[in-house]
C-alpha cells in the first residue's frame, strides 16, 4: 500500500533529511528535517545496537542496483529518527514505513531539495533511493524510488531532457 502511493506521488527523490535546509527553499526550519551529508554524525560515537531508524536518499550512480555492496559516498539525504525499531524485519520495516511518512512532506520541493544538497555540481537523469539504516552501521535498501529522473546544474534543477542518459 505504501509503495504504491510512494510510487503514484513520486515527484519525489525520495527526499529524506534530517535537521535544516536551505531558508531559500520556504520550509520552515520547525517542520523541515533535512540534513545535508556534511552534517553526518561520527559513527564511532553511537554502538550498532543503538543506531535509531535513519533514512537515507542515494542517488542511482552511487551504487549498484541489486548488489550487497553498500552505496558509494555519503547519502544526498538524511533522516534520522529520534528511536530505534526491534532489530528484526519488521522493526525494519516499521523504519521503512516512517521514512515514507517523513519524505511525503517534502515531496513537491524535490528536486529543489536534492539539487541544493547533491555533492557535485552536475546531475544528469538519476534517480533518488531509499536506504534505511535500523541497529546498524550498514544501509539496506528498500527498493523505493523517486519514480523519477534528477536533472541538476550548478545545484539548480533543470527539466531533463528525453532520450538516452
Amino acid at each position: 500500500m505504501h509503495r504504491a502511493v510512494f510510487l503514484m506521488i513520486c515527484a519525489i527523490p525520495c527526499v529524506l533529511s534530517s535537521t535544516t535546509i536551505s531558508s531559500d527553499l520556504n520550509i520552515p526550519a520547525t517542520e523541515a528535517v533535512l540534513h545535508s551529508k556534511s552534517e553526518s554524525v561520527e559513527s564511532d560515537e553511537i554502538a550498532p545496537e543503538d543506531t535509531p531508524c535513519t533514512c537515507g536518499v542515494f542517488l542511482s550512480s552511487q551504487f549498484k542496483k541489486g548488489s550487497k555492496d553498500q552505496p558509494k559516498g555519503d547519502s544526498v539525504l538524511t533522516q534520522e529518527i529520534d528511536m530505534p525499531f526491534p532489530n528484526n524485519a519488521i522493526g525494519n520495516k516499521q523504519c521503512t514505513h516512517r521514512c515514507l511518512e517523513m519524505i511525503i512532506k517534502h515531496l513537491p520541493k524535490s528536486s529543489d531539495i536534492i539539487c541544493a544538497t547533491v555533492d557535485k555540481d552536475s546531475v544528469h537523469r538519476e534517480k533518488a533511493f531509499l536506504f534505511v539504516k535500523n541497529r546498524s552501521y550498514k544501509w539496506h535498501p528498500t527498493n523505493f524510488s523517486a519514480g523519477r529522473e534528477f536533472c541538476c546544474k550548478d545545484h539548480q534543477p533543470y527539466k531533463c531532457s528525453k532520450g538516452p542518459k
